[in-house]
Formats: structure tokens, sequence, C-alpha cells
């Protein structure tokens, strides 16, 4: 996915997929708990999603449960109308 670049749009398209995905997996086998298992996922896909960088800010702390500020950094530099000047920015 890092050779991918994505408009919000595109987050927009793979965050719908990725809840699809897990939801299908988590009514096919209830026991297994398939939302931590997408858990990183699902984060990567929120990222792309954002209005600018600095929106991340709001969830930092729940994204550094599953990333690194570098792998938050490098997700949000997959939108390609995020600057990385904004990007850098960030705490």
């Amino acid at each position: 996915m890092s050779n991918l670049r994505f408009s919000q749009l595109g987050g927009l398209v793979l965050e719908r997929s990725v809840r699809r995905i897990v939801f299908h997996f988590a009514s096919s086998n209830p026991q297994v708990p398939c939302r931590d298992l997408f858990g990183r996922l699902s984060q990567i896909a929120m990222i792309l999603t954002m209005e600018d960088p600095s929106e991340a800010t709001d969830y930092w702390d729940e994204l550094l449960s599953r990333m690194t500020e570098i792998e938050i950094k490098r997700v949000l530099s997959l939108r390609r109308d995020f600057r990385m000047a904004d990007i850098n920015a960030l705490h």
C-alpha cells in the first residue's frame, strides 16, 4: 500500500471496504476478535479520510496504540493533497 497515493475520497472508499471486510469476518467468526486483528488497517484507513494532517492530533493517543509517530506520518504522506511540511510539523 505504500506505493499508492490517495485522495480523501479514495481514503473513504478504503475505509468503507475495510469496515465491510471486518463485518464479514466478525459475523462469520464471532469467537475471533476480528476488530482487534484489523485494528491497524482500520486506523490506516481512518487516517486517509482526514480533512487535513492536523486532524491526526485529535486521535494521536489512540493512533499511537498501534502505530509509531513515523508510521502515522508515513500514512499521512500517502494523501496526495497533504503537504509534507504540514505532516512533518505534527508533534
